[in-house]
């Protein structure tokens, strides 16, 4: 990432009308992650996740958990496992508040975007949070009907009838509280959300605690965020892909890690 980079975002960003996210479901995803999801990503949304495939040369294929849009709200501690019942308590959870995160929940709507580079995957340390104002003048329009039965593809793979064919994923090992933040620095484009936003999202954790005690960690409130789009550029060194992260310097507003 470079100011380049960062220049071609802001213009991008200045041309995308600004977003809104709708509450759609609580979800456990893979390996017992525990998400709130939206309805889907609007077309100019979408449009905007294309316009930076183009604009950054290699930038690393787009990971799966960016194609719909959600908020991670916790995962499980180190060396912790879902038990069946752990996996009926979660979905009996979900049963209990989706219709009142569909039918009361908060309504997001952002004026910008945020280019971040990270120093942590949860989003918890930061170098710097560098803002891109969207086209506020201009309202978005509700996901297309496709992306919009996408995103209800996954979240229905948590449901009573798959439930079987599904728990597999819930108990695979891998995403625990270190792989969110143990050190790892890269770039990423978020909609960032407010701590004072989502409190129905804060009443299901606290459900899920009280139903399956001691094992997730919640992801602190201030670094709540849906992600856009992977802004890690790969190059070959020695023979090995890796990911170019170096810091961009300049005006932006950064946010410093605190040692």
């Amino acid at each position: 990432m470079n100011e380049h980079h960062l220049d071609e975002l802001r213009k991008i960003a200045a041309s995308t009308p600004q977003v809104f996210f709708r509450p759609m479901a609580f979800f456990v995803a893979r390996c017992g992650v525990l998400t709130l999801v939206f309805d889907g990503f609007s077309s100019a949304i979408l449009e905007l996740k294309r316009g930076v495939e183009k604009l950054i040369p290699n930038l690393e294929p787009e990971h799966e958990g960016s194609t719909w849009p959600k908020v991670t709200l916790g995962m499980l501690r180190d060396h912790e496992t879902l038990s069946a019942r752990d996996i009926v308590r979660l979905r009996d959870i979900a049963d209990d508040w989706n219709d009142t995160l569909r039918n009361e929940g908060e309504i997001i709507a952002l004026q910008h975007l945020s280019a971040v580079e990270y120093g942590c995957r949860s989003l918890e340390k930061r170098y710097q949070t560098i803002e891109l104002p969207l086209k506020v003048d201009e309202l978005a329009e509700k996901p297309p009907q496709y992306h919009a039965e996408f995103v209800q593809s996954i979240v229905s793979q948590f449901s009573r009838e798959k439930m079987d064919r599904y728990a597999a994923e819930l108990e695979k090992r891998g995403h625990r509280e270190t792989h969110y933040r143990s050190p790892a620095r890269g770039w990423s484009l978020v909609a960032d959300i407010a701590r004072d936003r989502l409190p129905l999202a804060n009443a299901v954790i606290d459900e899920v605690e009280r139903l399956v005690p001691g094992k997730y960690c919640r992801i602190d409130p201030d670094s709540r965020h849906i992600t856009i789009r992977s802004l890690d550029v790969m190059r070959t060194k020695r023979g090995r892909a890796e990911i170019d992260a170096a810091p961009v310097s300049g005006s932006s507003k950064a946010d410093q890690l605190a040692e």
